[in-house]
């Protein structure tokens, strides 16, 4: 089934010890039904497109957020996407800048910190989303728990949602002002607009124990 309207997608490459093996994460943005991707894909220049890339390095090297020293972010690509999941052109990839890497030793490649990205509504489909952040662990409470800390978890929340925020400002000058939105191809087609973040505390890779354990997620609007 087709998704209910084009949208681009944009993305953010991660190399391992420099490109033994490639991680990469995103977000979509669209705007109304009509929207034109092709003609948004155009609008941001390569400055705009690098400096989204080198404000999330930044979160992602806040305190208490531990990114692991073998990965770097490398890559920025912006694709322009049809309502079957098909590029309607080629995409625009380029390079995120030196220096975008982690500082933190003892995180697993298995693990990444998830962003939740959530709409309005709960009812139906799109009301769910995800980005993950690769190489990324949560500070664990007291070091023995397999959960962040309220505070942790309150700090690095804050720090990531200015980052979504800033996106949507930016692309909102874009032609068709998209916004960062989730979307589902069930039935005709759903998109609904991401309205706010979640930020859980659980950190484990196995999901049977983690299913166990008591999530506690905090929400920020942007």
């Amino acid at each position: 089934m087709p998704y209910d309207r084009q949208h681009l997608k944009l993305s953010f490459i991660f190399d391992v010890d420099s490109g033994a093996e490639m991680a990469v994460t995103g977000v979509s943005l669209t705007g109304d039904v009509g929207f034109d991707a092709v003609a948004a894909l155009a609008d941001p220049t390569d400055s705009n497109l690098i400096s989204f890339a080198t404000t999330l390095a930044t979160v992602m090297a806040t305190s208490p957020l531990q990114w692991a020293a073998y990965s770097s972010l490398t890559t920025v690509k912006l694709a322009a996407v049809d309502t079957a999941g098909h590029y309607l052109t080629d995409p625009r990839v380029v390079a995120a800048g030196a220096g975008l890497t982690g500082a933190f030793s003892g995180v697993h490649p298995q693990l990444s910190v998830e962003v939740g990205l959530r709409s309005v509504t709960k009812i139906g489909v799109a009301n769910y989303g995800k980005m993950y952040l690769p190489h990324t662990a949560l500070p664990l409470f007291s070091g023995t728990v397999p959960w962040c800390g309220g505070s942790d978890q309150a700090t690095i929340l804050a720090a990531l949602a200015p980052w979504y925020t800033g996106l949507n400002g930016a692309a909102g000058g874009w032609a068709g002002s998209p916004v960062i939105s989730n979307l589902s191809k069930i039935g005709s087609g759903v998109t609904k607009t991401v309205t706010k973040i979640a930020l859980g505390r659980i950190t484990d890779t196995i999901r049977s124990r983690r299913d166990k354990l008591a999530e506690n997620y905090l929400y920020s609007t942007i």
